[in-house]
């Protein structure tokens, strides 16, 4: 009897690992703020759509944006504030059972990674040209290019450069990661991360890009222990963006709008900042 015991609190054990949770209640753990962050997203742009449709008299999302303008990326600052403010909990939550992982970083290594990031953005960017898959996805081209039409620029930094980092370095590197790499590991839990980060975008090519961006930031969150450092280097990286968009008038993916120099700068400067950047490590708090 006793040994039925002893063997049923052993398979009890290899269920649950040293969590002590099973199987399902890690995915669940895993997947849930992602599916919060979604259906906040959703409850954005429905309140946003409802609230202009009220304004102009128009409720067709296809034509809401050409009478009121701003209204996606109102809709989009709404849907950071919201999240930023319902993902505290899983923060507050984590931090109890995880601790506060946080390491101080010097300002040097902070714009090593935000060097970094900036660099990998464009090399990744390149290879999707390279690749032909803006050709193939052709929606995102069009998207893109139309992308900084008519937008404030205030309120399009304050939601691509100060609300998108943070929010989305809590939910995907700050929850996801963190708890994903509890249970399967750092390079797993990076894959797994990476993934549901690529799945937020919603398209093919922004699926590929946040796919590979989200791997360096685990990156960069597991060497450096702060979350600071992922934020400061994802708000560099779409600031770039945004002055590539208005200062080169960059219309697609097509890598025949680049020198050759360029890239390969940028593909070194990548290499040796990631090599750099997983030889560094912070001081604990």
């Amino acid at each position: 009897m006793k040994t039925d015991k002893n063997r049923r609190q052993s398979s009890q054990q290899n269920r649950t690992g040293k969590s002590g949770l099973t199987t399902g209640r890690k995915i669940r753990d895993v997947i849930t703020p992602f599916i919060v962050t979604i259906l906040l997203l959703i409850l954005a742009d429905v309140v946003v759509i409802l609230t202009a449709g009220f304004v102009s008299g128009v409720y067709d999302p296809d034509h809401i944006t050409e009478t009121v303008p701003s209204a996606s990326i109102i809709s989009t600052i709404v849907f950071y504030v919201l999240t930023i403010f319902m993902m505290r909990r899983y923060v507050r939550f984590d931090q109890m059972r995880f601790g506060r992982d946080e390491h101080i970083w010097s300002a040097g290594k902070y714009i090593l990674a935000t060097v970094t990031a900036v660099c990998w953005g464009s090399v990744v960017s390149c290879l999707i040209g390279y690749a032909g898959l803006d050709r193939i996805f052709t929606r995102y081209g069009t998207a893109y290019s139309t992308s900084f039409a008519g937008r404030n620029i205030i309120l399009l930094i304050l939601s691509v450069v100060i609300l998108g980092p943070l929010c989305e370095e809590i939910v995907f590197r700050g929850i996801i990661y963190r708890r994903a790499r509890l249970y399967t590991g750092v390079r797993p839990g990076a894959v797994i991360s990476s993934l549901l980060f690529g799945l937020y975008h919603g398209n093919m090519i922004q699926f590929i890009y946040a796919f590979f961006l989200g791997l360096l930031l685990c990156a960069i969150y597991e060497k450096s222990k702060n979350l600071k450092v992922c934020i400061a280097a994802h708000a560099a990286l779409n600031l770039w963006t945004i002055f590539l968009g208005y200062g080169f008038h960059v219309e697609s993916l097509d890598p025949s709008t680049y020198s050759i120099f360029l890239p390969v700068a940028e593909a070194s400067v990548a290499v040796i900042g990631i090599f750099l950047l997983l030889r560094a490590g912070g001081r604990a708090h």
